[in-house]
């Protein structure tokens, strides 16, 4: 289990990955989870969602999102983000690389389809294709921090829930998003 000082930050950022995907329409939450070595956010992503390009810079801007929440609660990010092929980075970088590479929508070049035999060697000597993907992942963090500015205060409250229970189903994500947006019009 990661130590308890950590937990806070751990939360917040799995709740911000959760709030992402349901107010961006991506993904319905299953579940998430604080596990003895690992946070997970379950979702059933919604395959309608992410078949345009705009679909898919949202889908980036909810990996994105559990960075956001961090900056916004703790106003820094731990190393967790990145670090293995599953982390919400690789996954971020490989949705890029696919939209830069072999998708149709490349910022430039897009008729020209570009499989790369190895990902990571591509963004280590292509700095222009490396250099787009770095501005794609800038710009869903930026959308990521937007989006989720105006609820922190949901963010830290599901995240304590989240510390204590070590589960929060999708449904009570739910029910705080629709909650506070129906309070914030009062």
């Amino acid at each position: 289990m990661p130590s308890l000082d950590v937990l806070p930050q751990i939360a917040a950022h799995e709740i911000g990955h959760a709030f992402a995907y349901e107010l961006l329409c991506v993904g319905d939450v299953q579940l998430v989870r604080l596990g003895p070595t690992l946070a997970v956010t379950e979702i059933a992503i919604k395959p309608e969602a992410v078949v345009t390009a705009e679909g898919a810079d949202r889908y980036i801007v909810c990996l994105m999102a559990g960075r956001a929440a961090e900056k916004l609660l703790f106003g820094n990010v731990m190393l967790g983000s990145g670090g293995s092929e599953q982390s919400d980075l690789a996954q971020a970088t490989h949705a890029a690389l696919q939209l830069e590479t072999v998708l149709g929508v490349a910022e430039e070049y897009p008729l020209v389809y570009r499989p790369p035999s190895q990902a990571g060697d591509m963004l280590l000597y292509r700095s222009d294709i490396a250099k787009r993907i770095q501005r794609r992942l800038e710009k869903a963090e930026a959308r990521a921090v937007d989006l989720l500015s105006p609820i922190v205060k949901p963010i830290a409250v599901m995240a304590s829930r989240l510390v204590d229970a070590q589960v929060v189903e999708g449904d009570a994500i739910r029910a705080a998003l629709t909650e506070h947006f129906a309070g914030s019009r009062k």
